[in-house]
């Protein structure tokens, strides 16, 4: 597999090696295609500074992040087509606005897919630690999420918002900021 890293016209190099991180990219844009991150702390990794995180957005096409010991993918901005990441011990994708095509997030340790803002088709995100999709809002089209632990009651979805759901295979979703089981009616276990 021929591996390709390239950024955006006008945005000086801001990715750094670290031995705990297979990509770090400290701020900037970041378009990448055809690369495996594997077996690392973690996989791309946007701003180290949690605090005060800085805007790390991110065009993929046929990436995987797998075996990491903590996440798959963790950036503020991703955009995504062909993604796999799955088998992480944390989650298999963090960003705070998400859209992606043809997305695997399975057995994860945490969440599939994290975020604010997700728009998902095509998603598998099936026996992760908790929700398939936790996000404060979310978009799912054509999307199977199952076999997961969200909240430790076997969530998987979970959303502050209603998400908008279109052909979506799912065993229970989950309203946050609610009593426990109050869900949305979109999985059929609801």
């Amino acid at each position: 597999m021929r591996s390709r890293a390239r950024l955006v016209p006008g945005i000086r190099w801001p990715l750094r090696c670290r031995a705990d991180r297979l990509l770090h990219l400290e701020r900037g844009r970041l378009r990448i295609s055809d690369v495996d991150l594997h077996d690392a702390r973690g996989g791309l990794h946007g701003s180290a500074n949690t605090l005060f995180e800085r805007d790390t957005r991110v065009v993929a096409q046929r990436v995987a992040a797998h075996g990491n010991a903590q996440f798959g993918i963790w950036v503020t901005r991703l955009n995504g087509k062909v993604i796999d990441a799955s088998h992480n011990g944390s989650v298999g994708i963090s960003a705070d606005r998400l859209s992606g095509t043809a997305m695997t997030t399975s057995t994860n340790g945490a969440s599939g897919l994290f975020g604010d803002k997700i728009s998902a088709k095509g998603l598998i995100s099936n026996d992760n630690g908790d929700a398939g999709v936790r996000a404060v809002s979310a978009s799912l089209k054509n999307a199977t999420m199952t076999g997961n632990n969200g909240l430790g009651m076997g969530i998987d979805v979970a959303t502050l918002n209603r998400p908008h759901a279109h052909n979506v295979t799912c065993g229970k979703s989950q309203v946050l900021a609610a009593v426990a089981g109050a869900n949305w009616g979109i999985c059929t276990g609801d």
